[in-house]
């Protein structure tokens, strides 16, 4: 955690990782007991990031997760999109039933223009390999 998110006491909801052109989030296993400001300071800089040469494509990995809330589903879906229209590619990883119908549920939510759909795959492994076959 760099030393502005401990000033600022940001509790990120995206733990980040890249390699090889794709950018892999790793999402908390509760995104909801983390602070609105903190997540949007955290989206602004993942979408800034998303524009550097090095970014390819997007993992979302959700292995950890438990729950999901609107204001998370926003920045999942903004983020795709902003890859998707960077020419680059967005998955799904580690999804468990409960975590799937609550994306389900919380994607009706989104206006028509802004809902996303992913490929989704068991593991890590598994996405970085389809991500890389692109």
């Amino acid at each position: 955690m760099s030393d502005l998110t401990t000033y600022r006491r940001d509790d990120p909801v995206f733990e980040q990782h890249r390699q090889d052109g794709i950018l892999t989030l790793t999402l908390v296993e509760d995104p909801t007991e983390s602070r609105y400001s903190s997540k949007q300071h955290e989206y602004n800089r993942l979408y800034k990031m998303l524009d550097e040469d090095d970014v390819k494509h997007l993992l979302l990995d959700l292995h950890r997760c438990r729950i999901l809330d609107s204001v998370t589903i926003g920045m999942l879906v903004s983020l795709t999109t902003r890859c998707r229209n960077n020419g680059g590619e967005s998955v799904l990883c580690g999804v468990s039933d409960d975590v799937n119908g609550m994306l389900a549920r919380l994607m009706l939510l989104q206006p028509d223009s802004k809902r996303a759909m992913w490929q989704t795959c068991a593991t890590r492994e598994e996405a970085v390999t389809v991500l890389t076959a692109r």
